[in-house]
């Protein structure tokens, strides 16, 4: 039997896993007077916050909750109010958002107009669903990185360096092949202008231009990806 202790607002949970079975909690939280107002055990309960008791939650999700920890890319709580379409979250290192639905890049795309949330398993996603019971749900990264511009430069700045690996790897195959720039542009259709920029990092190579590459180094597409797996960089 584990034992979990964490807190969701005003309220101090603390939960059992239990080998056979729902798992078990007791949850006591205070009222804006400071008055325990709820004390329960069982597989569900009410969480306080404010002196309201209207959210139910499962014991099952605060377990995934406390095992998050600290991660940027995961979500430790989701709410979502209808009334003027805001939509709050916490992440797993603390920071929380509230932003208006119709204001995130990728809500027209998605045609949805959210009812309720709530954090997908292990919160590494948010689940959202409408009035009809339509449910999509959204990678908790993604999510953070439209909220957090210091998380998306660091994103970018990863990506930036991925590109730049990747180039590297062309290159050196490229040159153990003994071939120029200019020879493999000629073999393989792709402009040396965009073969230099795959190989210095300033453009990543689609599937297609990986295909076109390995054909003019004379290599079969899983040719190509297992030298690049294997290039120093």
């Amino acid at each position: 039997m584990a034992l979990f202790r964490l807190e969701c607002g005003g309220a101090k949970i603390e939960i059992w896993e239990v080998d056979h079975g729902p798992p078990h909690c007791h949850i006591s939280g205070l009222d804006q007077a400071g008055t325990v107002v709820c004390s329960r055990s069982g597989a569900e309960w009410s969480a306080i916050k404010a002196g309201r008791s209207d959210t139910l939650v499962n014991a099952q999700t605060c377990i995934d909750a406390s095992r998050v920890g600290s991660e940027p890319d995961r979500v430790l709580v989701v709410r979502f109010c209808a009334i003027d379409s805001i939509l709050w979250v916490q992440f797993g290192d603390g920071l929380e958002r509230a932003v208006r639905w119709s204001d995130l890049p990728f809500a027209r795309e998605v045609g949805l107009v959210p009812a309720t949330a709530s954090a997908g398993l292990g919160g590494e996603s948010v689940v959202l669903v409408n009035e009809a019971g339509t449910e999509i749900t959204v990678d908790a990264g993604s999510l953070r990185a439209c909220l957090d511009e210091q998380y998306r430069a660091k994103l970018e700045s990863e990506d930036d360096s991925e590109r730049k690996i990747v180039g590297a790897r062309i290159r050196a195959v490229r040159e153990s092949a003994s071939l120029s720039q200019q020879e493999l542009s000629r073999r393989s259709g792709i402009a040396q202008e965009s073969l230099s920029r795959i190989e210095t990092g300033r453009r990543d190579p689609r599937l297609g231009t990986l295909r076109r590459l390995a054909k003019g180094l004379g290599l079969s597409l899983d040719q190509l990806m297992e030298r690049l797996s294997a290039a120093p960089h």
